[in-house]
């Protein structure tokens, strides 16, 4: 059985937790502005990224 160092795990959480914060960031970028219940509307992130630069 394999072990790795502490330094070496470290990177490898490092680069997961890296790798989920993109994922999430990407699917909020991405979604569709969204009519709910009730008309409530959720504007989707990729509408605002104009205002921003």
């Amino acid at each position: 059985m394999k072990i790795l160092s502490d330094n070496k795990i470290d990177l490898v959480f490092k680069a997961a937790a890296e790798s989920i914060e993109e994922a999430i960031l990407n699917s909020l970028i991405c979604a569709d502005t969204t009519l709910g219940r009730n008309e409530h509307m959720r504007y989707s992130l990729k509408e605002f990224i104009e205002h921003l630069t």
